[in-house]
């Protein structure tokens, strides 16, 4: 019931998230897969820029729900999307996207570990050929219960009726704290919107290093489609899937 000590779980969910696609590069590598190496490793940048944006922001408006309410406790809450909208606004985006309901950044960066998980498919090795599976069933669970947690969260806190007097007598935070939200907000909606050019950024990082480059393998149509560099890998379309969505 702790708000802050609910962001703080995710936080050790979403690091093994994380930690998945490192630990995916450094197989492949092992492997001589230099293509799965980079992708996966680029997957997990993403993840981690992802994961700095939207847990930036959903602790921001945690904290500015506590600097009104007094109280850390969700139960406590209700009905604050009327009195402090610029707050629910983003605290939602940032929940849609821990979340990783498509379109967003999150979505893109754990459908990129997914892909690259499922592009091991064809390795002889037995003992990944028992993991990874494991770690595919793991991810999809822990994203499940993401979603379900962050309605709870979301819901609880801003829908419906107050539940407290100091919930019935909160209003929005001053115009900075304000301000930080919002320039928050534009971090997470920029790494969903422009999701090639971060993913060009974090190659050249990587080819810098001595990988090789599948910028061009994972964009090979353009903006419009994200390819997984996979055997029989997936393709994705975060632009129509926005269009679709609105």
């Amino acid at each position: 019931h702790d708000i802050k000590a609910l962001l703080a779980n995710h936080s050790i969910e979403n690091i093994g998230i994380i930690l998945i696609g490192f630990g995916m590069g450094m197989i492949f590598d092992s492997m001589g897969l230099k293509v799965l190496s980079s992708f996966a490793f680029i997957a997990a940048l993403f993840h981690t820029f992802n994961h700095m944006s939207f847990k930036s922001l959903l602790f921001m408006g945690a904290g500015s729900v506590l600097h009104q309410t007094h109280t850390k406790n969700i139960e406590k809450y209700g009905g604050l999307i009327k009195s402090m909208p610029v707050t629910a606004l983003t605290f939602l985006l940032a929940s849609i996207s821990i979340s990783a309901l498509p379109p967003s950044n999150g979505f893109l960066s754990e459908w990129m570990i997914f892909q690259s998980m499922l592009g091991s498919s064809h390795l002889d090795n037995t003992s990944l050929k028992l993991a990874i599976p494991f770690a595919i069933f793991a991810l999809a669970m822990t994203g499940g219960l993401a979603i379900a947690c962050f309605v709870k969260a979301y819901g609880i806190t801003f829908l419906g009726l107050h539940r407290s007097s100091n919930a019935k007598h909160a209003h929005e935070v001053n115009f900075l704290m304000r301000t930080g939200m919002l320039l928050m907000a534009g971090v997470v909606l920029s790494l969903m919107l422009l999701t090639p050019y971060y993913i060009s950024w974090f190659d050249k990082a990587l080819s810098g290093l001595g990988h090789l480059s599948v910028y061009d393998k994972i964009f090979p149509d353009g903006f419009w489609q994200m390819h997984s560099v996979g055997f029989n890998g997936g393709v994705v379309s975060p632009l129509i899937l926005l269009l679709a969505l609105l």
